[in-house]
């Protein structure tokens, strides 16, 4: 016990002198050749904390340093590509770094000479099918929505709120803008002379001709897109999950019916009812009138995106890799296919085929009929979280390295693709007017021709 008890005295003895030998040799403390005592030791921890902390903040402050001058570097390539400049851009593009850290996460995973290669590509696609980009000033991560010739978008600023923009089609002329109090991550809807918005405060009613806001109804947090019937705007909510109905014409509450969990899946409406997901790994249908629930099936993870409903079926994946097709009525289930991988995407089809993107860059296609899979395309770059638009034989999706890809449904051949500045998240393509029309995370809208 004795022994014990001074080994552990040698031992704390042994580790202050460490810690002073280490000072002194450092020059943090000066010593009189008479050992180290508490107050020196103390002394020294002090000091060395603060020099790792000043070196901490100083590494810290370098690597943001370079990687919002990587950042301004491939900003300014792609701005010069977009301006025509192919030389430029791909002299500019030679001074970033594609493998730092953050660039990784979005396209760095390409290498430089892929990157060179998607430049080469973007150019040839902007030469032929450019018909407008515009700079919102902010990341677009909303769907647009086109009536009457004109194209609706909103864009995220963070506490600052969201910007809802009004667009000329052919053109990219901005009509309006009107700044409302949340983020933008849904689609608007437009209906005879109003725009729906959510956003992350709730919805708002918009006069279509002057950009001015007629109603606002608190939702504490919506990242589903409303969608109209009989009178009335259906919206999901996050925080609580509910399923919501709002009168179009005042912003009243007519109903909000819970869910078992939080809601991002926009409503889709059919035949009086009202379809939509929920993170808790539900589809739900819903009488429209009343509310009722009729019924509701499990895919074991949580559905996101918007439902397609078609030829009496209800289509849905889910995070936990299931893709299925439900009989719209009963919420029985005709077939179930397991990807693999997790499913944010939404679905679309040409009648035949529905296809969708998932978390491990693949776009697939399936049999509408029987869910067996006809072909797969690997992007090799980044997951899928946007909805396709598929227009005379040709899907088009977003992915989140930035690129927009068009590939043929019927044998998943990719006919180009396009690389906007930053992400391509929650803007699903929309096809208007012989226009291919999308949002990126770089701030900018773009159009391009589809014919």
């Amino acid at each position: 016990m004795h022994k014990k008890e001074t080994f552990v005295k040698g031992e704390r003895r042994a580790g202050a002198g460490a810690l002073w030998h280490f000072a002194a040799v450092s020059g943090i403390i000066q010593t009189s050749g008479r050992g180290i005592g508490p107050q020196n030791a103390r002394k020294a921890a002090t000091v060395l904390l603060k020099k790792f902390f000043k070196y901490a903040m100083l590494a810290a402050a370098a690597v943001a340093a370079f990687w919002a001058a990587n950042s301004a570097m491939h900003r300014a390539a792609h701005s010069a590509l977009l301006d025509g400049n192919l030389a430029k851009s791909r002299l500019l593009l030679r001074l970033v770094v594609a493998h730092e850290p953050f660039f990784f996460i979005h396209r760095g995973v390409l290498g430089k000479s892929a990157l060179m290669d998607a430049f080469a590509e973007t150019d040839s696609v902007l030469r032929e099918k450019k018909a407008w980009i515009v700079e919102t000033g902010a990341p677009v991560m909303t769907a647009p929505a086109a009536a009457d010739g004109f194209v609706y978008f909103g864009n995220n600023k963070g506490i600052k709120g969201g910007t809802v923009f009004k667009a000329d089609a052919a053109t990219g002329k901005i009509i309006w803008s009107l700044r409302i109090g949340g983020d933008i991550e849904t689609k608007p809807l437009v209906v005879g002379d109003r725009v729906f918005v959510s956003a992350h405060d709730g919805l708002s009613a918009i006069d279509a001709a002057t950009g001015k806001r007629l109603w606002f109804h608190y939702i504490r947090w919506a990242e589903s897109s409303p969608a109209f019937a009989t009178g009335a705007v259906f919206v999901g909510a996050d925080k609580p999950g509910a399923l919501m109905k709002i009168d179009a014409e005042t912003g009243q509450l007519i109903y909000s019916v819970p869910t078992s969990g939080p809601v991002e899946s926009s409503p889709v409406i059919h035949n009086g009812k009202v379809y939509m997901g929920c993170n808790h790994g539900y589809v739900y249908c819903f009488d429209g009138d009343t509310g009722k629930e009729i019924w509701r099936r499990g895919l074991g993870g949580s559905v996101e995106a918007a439902p397609l409903i078609m030829g009496g079926k209800v289509f849905a994946g889910s995070k936990s890799g299931a893709f299925a097709a439900l009989d719209a009525d009963t919420g029985f289930e005709v077939w179930r296919a397991e990807t693999g991988a997790e499913i944010w995407s939404g679905a679309a089809s040409d009648g035949n085929a529905v296809v969708f993107g998932d978390n491990s860059h693949t776009v697939r296609a399936l049999r509408a009929d029987t869910g067996e899979t006809i072909w797969t395309y690997d992007a090799e770059t980044a997951r899928f979280e946007t909805t396709p638009a598929v227009h005379n034989g040709v899907a088009y999706i977003g992915c989140h390295a930035g690129f927009l890809h068009a590939i043929r449904v019927s044998d998943g051949k990719l006919l180009w693709r396009f690389l906007t500045g930053w992400d391509i998240d929650d803007s699903h393509p929309l096809i208007y007017n012989g226009l291919v029309i999308f949002g990126s995370t770089d701030g900018r809208v773009y159009a391009l021709k589809v014919d």
